[in-house]
Parts: structure tokens; sequence; C-alpha cells
């Protein structure tokens, strides 16, 4: 469905409390990785006014509006990384989050996956940025570095054992001390 939002109708829905935590669930996601606060603001309110534009109370039975708003608000913040990637250095997704300070656990064991990655040739360390950061699709990923889609599929396996390899050994090495 395709209708005209009113700006009071935005307004409401921009001050609930359910839609804003699922808009900044998925906005720490990609802010922790390199996206700017004023992209992920815009993303997250793009995301809103088209879920508000295209939601069908038909679909109420099929899916609830948070659900619907979380996967519209996610295809925002995917489409805009595809678009930065493509006009981007792949490193400095790499370099921003290395120079963030963080203190929960999940985000140093993300770190240590950075430092992995860090190292692999440059040809692997692509196809992991593009596929897990800006969600590219191994035809995309494929088609921007200028080889098959398998061959893209194949290089990502391959990267994603070399970095469980090096990690198991970095594990091993640090149980060893």
């Amino acid at each position: 469905m395709n209708r005209d939002i009113t700006d009071q109708e935005f307004e409401q829905a921009r001050k609930n409390s359910d839609y804003i935590k699922i808009i900044r669930s998925i906005s720490k996601k990609y802010i922790r990785f390199g996206m700017d606060h004023d992209n992920a603001d815009q993303c997250g309110l793009l995301g809103l006014w088209y879920a508000l534009k295209y939601w069908d109370e038909d679909y109420k039975i099929k899916c609830k509006f948070t659900t619907y708003l979380y996967q519209v608000v996610t295809h925002q913040f995917m489409q805009k990384c595809r678009y930065t990637q493509r006009n981007k250095p792949l490193d400095t997704l790499l370099e921003h989050h290395t120079a963030n300070e963080h203190s929960d656990d999940n985000t140093i064991a993300a770190i240590d996956w950075f430092d992995f990655i860090k190292i692999l040739p440059p040809k692997n360390k692509n196809i992991i940025i593009q596929r897990i950061f800006c969600g590219l699709t191994f035809k995309e990923i494929g088609k921007l570095n200028g080889y098959s889609k398998q061959a893209a599929q194949t290089n990502y396996v391959k990267a994603i054992k070399t970095i469980k390899a090096l990690y198991q050994i970095n594990e091993n090495r640090n149980n060893m001390l």
C-alpha cells in the first residue's frame, strides 16, 4: 500500500519508544563498523518513513508492524552500506573500528577478528568486508571485483577458513602461556 504520511503521523511514530528501540538496535551494529551517527539517524528515519508509507493493514495477519519496521530499516542500512562501500576505500572500515574503544566482551572478540581480517591478502580482506560489513551478495562482490559469483563465494569460504585457523592458532598460543 502506498499512502501519504502526514508530518503529525511521522512525529508520533518517531516518538514511539518501541520503534526507537528497534531503530537503535539496528543502528548500533552499523555504527560499530564505521557508519557515522548522522548517516545512522538518516537511515533509521528513512526506514521508519518507508515502513509507515508502505505498511498495509492486510499484512497484520502475516506479521506485526514492528517486524516489518525491522526489515525495512535493516534494508535501508544495507543499502547505505552498499552505496558507501562503492565510494569509500575498504580499509577505512577496519581503521575506524580499531580506533574506537569499547568495553563489552562481544566487541573485544570482534576486535580480535578484525586483527585477523587485517592480515589477510587484500583480495580476501575485500571479500570479507564486502560480504559481512556491507551486506553485498556474492554476485555483487564478483561484479565489483571482476570475477564470477562462484569465485567470490569460493574466495569468501577460503578467507573464513583462514581467519578461523589464525584464531585457533592464537587461542592455542594464549592457552600455552
